[in-house]
């Protein structure tokens, strides 16, 4: 009789432990899908952190870039611009209107008193 019930019970037993097997392991992957999305989600924000960053610096860089650029000048000097240099600048060539021959604070003067130039 010992031997028929450790028979009977041991199927029922099996399908217990089966099914506390399979809840286990649905548990542990529930717990590894946790796991999983939340280094994801970390990885997420630390690249973006990353590219933040690196966006920062490309600036930072760029603008070192363009003040030595500013601060560069030549350093040779040919002999056009040394002949350049010596030579004097001609006069721009401007036309010449009668009536003016006034400085510019009285052509605004002038400007402003002209009624045709008021809205």
């Amino acid at each position: 009789m010992c031997q028929s019930m450790v028979n009977i019970q041991s199927p029922t037993a099996e399908i217990r432990r089966g099914k506390k097997k399979k809840k286990e392991e649905e548990e542990r992957r529930n717990s590894m899908k946790i796991l999983w999305s939340a280094l994801l989600h970390r990885v997420t924000i630390m690249s973006e952190i990353e590219s933040v960053v690196n966006n920062k610096q490309s600036r930072e860089v760029e603008q070192d870039v363009i003040t030595d650029e500013e601060n560069h000048c030549a350093a040779v000097q040919t002999t056009a611009m040394k002949v350049k240099e010596g030579k004097s600048q001609k006069p721009l060539k401007v036309t010449t209107i009668p009536g003016l021959d006034i400085g510019p604070e009285q052509l605004i003067e002038q400007q402003q008193t002209d009624e045709t130039l008021k809205k």
